[in-house]
This record gives C-alpha cells, sequence and structure tokens, in this order.
C-alpha cells in the first residue's frame, strides 16, 4: 500500500484493506466475477496477505514497508 500510495505501484487487496487509512490510496472496486458469494460477503473470514522483497534489496522503501508490516 505504501508504494501504491508513493505512486510507484498498484495492488490488489480485500475490502477490508479500507480500513487502513493509506493516505493517498484510492480503492476501486472489481466486479464480482464468480466463485462462492456466500463466503466471499463473510466478514468474519479471515485474509492472508504476503510480501514478497529481495534479500538483497537495502532500499529505504522495502525497509519501511516492512516495519509498517512487522506492526500490524
Amino acid at each position: 500500500m505504501l508504494l501504491v500510495a508513493a505512486d510507484r505501484g498498484l495492488a490488489l487487496a480485500p475490502a477490508s484493506a479500507m480500513s487502513w487509512g493509506v493516505d493517498g490510496v484510492v480503492f476501486k472496486e472489481l466486479v464480482h466475477g464468480g466463485g462462492d458469494t456466500a463466503l466471499d460477503a463473510d466478514p468474519e473470514r479471515p485474509v492472508e496477505l504476503y510480501a514478497v522483497w529481495s534479500r538483497e534489496s537495502a532500499s529505504p522503501v522495502v525497509r519501511r514497508v516492512l516495519d509498517v508490516m512487522l506492526t500490524a
């Protein structure tokens, strides 16, 4: 989300990510393309989020994103 806010990327995120309140991020709803809508609409169903980065990266942006993720 921080890369999106910095105008450096985009993300596919669950609706629950809107509660994070990241300035500069705009959410656009995707049209539902199938699947089990009973499960999709369940607010108690957990959502798993993952991050991938290069171990060789010393980027301050990567470090900041990891700091945010590990404190959330």
